[in-house]
């Protein structure tokens, strides 16, 4: 064959044109070039290199035509879920207290463990929790959940401007992979205690079923940069509205919930002023945090 023969004239060279297998019509054949090229039939088909440009071709505007119509139907659902904003105005604190048996009842989080000296509990105001003397100082805004330790909220502070570069990179493994390759992904590129880490990983999960069209078009299109002055973009935003409440009812904690500020723009009245200081430094806690998990990771700090 030279270089110069045409794909039908190869065919007929090694006698695969026309078909001559019962099964195989003519008829056939030519439906599929119409469908292929546009053409009239076998005569106008080119290189086996021009079939594939104009397949990916095809397949490409097809996928954005789907991630646009989607991206749509994420947006639209996301304008009508309602603001979070009362999540972090609420009247209710954590606190941590000392512990005793008369002042600490049955709390489903990590900190609340009968060998360690201090808990967390939730308290109905921060007046109240000012009140309590067994109170040792306030740690968050909210209710207390899974996230409230020094150690996770330690690292919300040491990768306040990171973490959502490794969560939506745990997140593309996730779509790739699944639930547990998410969760395994989280935990060594982040490296959250158990419960924690499970609550965001629920987080990329929802993420992925409400989120992922509106996410998807922005990746495409390089809007996941941060713009006008760090204001939240769709995907982010869509993270927040229709993810956010589950995930603080399961993590407790956040980076506002804590008083810690990121390269985000918020309102002010928003972000926690009740938190007394960095308490997750605070190395009395660290050391009574290592007591209450003796068998958590071995490079936890």
């Amino acid at each position: 064959l030279t270089p110069n023969t045409t794909y039908l004239q190869q065919l007929q060279t090694m006698k695969l044109w026309p078909p001559r297998h019962r099964y195989v019509s003519p008829s056939i054949v030519n439906c599929f070039y119409r469908l292929l090229y546009g053409g009239k039939g076998p005569q106008d088909a080119r290189s086996i290199y021009h079939t594939i440009i104009v397949w990916v071709a095809r397949l490409t505007l097809f996928i954005l035509i789907v991630v646009f119509i989607g991206n749509l139907v994420n947006r639209a659902r996301m304008r009508r879920a309602p603001s979070t904003d009362a999540y972090y105005t609420m009247p209710e604190v954590c606190a941590i207290v000392q512990q005793s048996n008369d002042i600490i009842e049955n709390h489903s989080n990590t900190m609340n463990n009968t060998n360690t000296t201090f808990a967390v509990k939730t308290f109905d105001s921060e007046e109240k929790a000012r009140e309590d003397p067994s109170v040792f100082m306030v740690a968050q805004c909210g209710e207390c959940g899974a996230c409230t330790n020094p150690h996770d909220v330690s690292i919300y502070d040491n990768t306040r401007n990171e973490l959502f570069a490794a969560t939506k990179k745990c997140a593309v493994r996730s779509l790739v992979w699944g639930r547990k390759t998410s969760g395994k992904c989280m935990d060594r590129e982040v490296g959250f205690t158990p419960a924690c880490n499970e609550c965001w990983v629920d987080n990329i999960v929802c993420d992925l079923r409400y989120c992922f069209f509106v996410c998807a078009w922005n990746s495409l299109f390089m809007a996941l940069r941060r713009s006008n002055g760090g204001s939240l973009n769709a995907c982010t935003l869509c993270d927040e509205k229709r993810c956010g409440p589950a995930f603080i009812a399961c993590a407790g904690a956040n980076r506002r919930r804590t008083g810690i500020t990121t390269d985000i723009d918020r309102d002010d009245e928003t972000v926690c002023r009740a938190v007394d200081g960095e308490w997750w430094e605070i190395e009395k806690l660290r050391e009574d945090w290592h007591v209450a998990l003796p068998n958590r990771r071995n490079d936890d700090p």
